[in-house]
């Protein structure tokens, strides 16, 4: 789903096969552009594995305008922001 996200923006990406039984990385290069003075780069994570019965103790819940729960601030939130910003940042020049 990440992928095909970045699909159509000018970008090339990469599968790296995980090893010894972890996930895949995926490797998303863009390219922003002629004189593009600078650089940067995120890595983020897109999944949080917990042991069996740690969500019974802390339960994804909604409160007004917050939500709590595990996944919430960590680096899916950051993954999410760039996921969005990047190919915005890409159309917008």
């Amino acid at each position: 789903m990440v992928a095909d996200g970045y699909r159509d923006l000018p970008a090339t990406i990469e599968r790296v096969a995980g090893r010894s039984g972890c996930g895949d990385h995926l490797v998303v290069r863009f390219f922003m552009g002629p004189g593009a003075a600078r650089k940067s780069s995120f890595s983020a994570i897109s999944i949080t594995v917990h042991p069996m019965g740690f969500i019974d103790g802390l339960p994804f819940k909604v409160e007004g305008d917050s939500a709590f729960g595990p996944g919430i601030y960590d680096m899916k939130g950051g993954a999410y922001l760039a996921y969005h910003c990047v190919p915005a940042a890409l159309r917008d020049g």
